[in-house]
């Protein structure tokens, strides 16, 4: 672009001004590698579901679109699903073939056990040092302390954190009316 006064000199494009008399300043876009772990949730409250999918299956038709979408941008994905602990880990790659081990680890889970979220989110800040991102596929049926605990942490370590409330119709709406008795999934 044209040089305007008050632009860093550093950055005026000296060659063009040699050969066209003109200043421009030069401008660039750096591109950076993503490094995202998918965070899966498998436990017990995932298995609830009153439609066609229950909870599980939406959260793993979420991870593999997002594993889809950034190996195709050529960043590299991995995989973690837990419960009360870290139970399958599919590393980070950048080869597009990837996507069918994360699929594979993902249909080989079945959920059960609780949700311990400050554990795992304090395991995965210690196994993942290099900043990148973290998305957290949940219903989030957890204590609200370890878990803005956990992802705060994950912050401090520098990673992008985003969270992803998977939630079925019935937990908005309710719709169950008179007595009614529930057996708690966790």
């Amino acid at each position: 672009r044209e040089y305007v006064p008050g632009d860093d000199l550093r950055h005026v494009d000296w060659k063009v001004w040699a050969r066209q008399d003109r200043l421009t300043v030069k401008q660039f876009e750096e591109d950076t590698n993503l490094r995202c772990t998918l965070l899966v949730d498998v436990s017990k409250s995932m298995s609830y579901g009153s439609g066609p999918m229950n909870k599980y299956e939406i959260g793993c038709t979420i991870a593999a679109s997002l594993a889809y979408l950034i190996l195709s941008q050529q960043d590299a994905v991995g995989c973690v699903s837990f419960d009360n602990s870290i139970r399958q880990t599919v590393p980070t790659r950048t080869k597009k073939t990837h996507i069918n081990s994360i699929i594979n680890s993902l249909n080989r889970q079945q959920p059960r056990d609780k949700t311990d979220m400050s554990n795992l989110l304090r395991q995965v800040a210690e196994s993942y040092p290099r900043r990148g991102m973290m998305v957290l596929i949940s219903d989030l049926l957890t204590d609200r302390e370890p878990l803005f605990k956990g992802l705060k942490l994950l912050r401090q370590r520098g990673h992008d954190v985003l969270v992803l409330h998977v939630m079925d119709d019935d937990e908005l709406d309710f719709p169950f009316g008179g007595p009614t008795r529930f057996e708690g999934l966790e």
